[in-house]
């Protein structure tokens, strides 16, 4: 069995960042209705809250995730600096309302 994490953080009512071992994504929505933006592209999903029934759709596909990454000459990637970019977004957040 492998280790996983995940961690959600509410940054206001209806806009949470999601972190993994595997990347962070941005979520946008309420219970019933949220995309998710990711480095795997973007999905919307709606449910009937209370249900455990929903339906989700990939609207824009990411890089395909099958073949191996490329890696960086020297320094980040893209999506290194955005997940940086998202964490710090994250602790100027919490540090200013005190979530």
């Amino acid at each position: 069995m492998g280790f996983r994490f995940r961690r959600s953080l509410r940054l206001a009512p209806g806009i949470r960042i999601n972190l993994s071992k595997t990347g962070a994504s941005l979520s946008l929505g309420r219970r019933g209705a949220t995309l998710n933006f990711s480095g795997r592209g973007t999905k919307a999903t709606i449910g009937l809250p209370g249900t455990g029934l929903s339906y989700s759709e990939i609207l824009h596909a990411g890089p395909p995730t099958a073949l191996p990454r490329e890696e960086p000459a020297a320094g980040l990637s893209t999506g290194g600096w955005i997940t940086i970019g998202l964490l710090a977004l994250a602790v100027i957040l919490v540090t200013m309302f005190g979530g």
